[in-house]
């Protein structure tokens, strides 16, 4: 019968690999070739001092979040950006105009939701096929 011998002390400790530290999101587009990347921003939650236009997806809050994501991100556009939650203080002509003007500005390729019930992409997609949205 075989005995086994117990692991030496130096296999337990922890090693360090030659690969890169993970970088930030802040820090991931940068020095990369921005046609290789695919970059995803979401709107919604306070990027300030949580003032009345500090959250939700009003006009206001939009702008100035897609503005931020870019200084961040270190570009000049996001491939997807996101409505988070569905904010029912805000009109959707209100959201839907603001992302269709991020849009046409280019600092977005395309607009999404996340989070939203069945029920509010229902809503969005009746007010979007009823309105001169474009």
């Amino acid at each position: 019968m075989r005995r086994s011998t117990p692991a030496s002390p130096r296999s337990t400790r922890p090693t360090r690999t030659r690969t890169p530290r993970r970088r930030s999101s802040s820090q991931g587009a940068r020095g990369q070739r921005r046609e290789g990347l695919e970059i995803f921003t979401k709107v919604y939650f306070p990027t300030g001092p949580k003032g009345p236009n500090d959250t939700g997806l009003s006009r206001k809050h939009i702008l100035e979040s897609i503005n931020g994501s870019l200084k961040r991100l270190g570009t000049d556009y996001v491939d997807l950006y996101q409505a988070h939650r569905f904010d029912y203080e805000t009109p959707l002509e209100e959201t839907f105009q603001a992302f269709a003007d991020v849009v046409r500005q280019g600092k977005a390729l395309y607009i999404g939701v996340s989070e939203w019930t069945a029920s509010s992409c229902r809503t969005a997609t009746r007010w979007r096929r009823s309105s001169a949205c474009s």
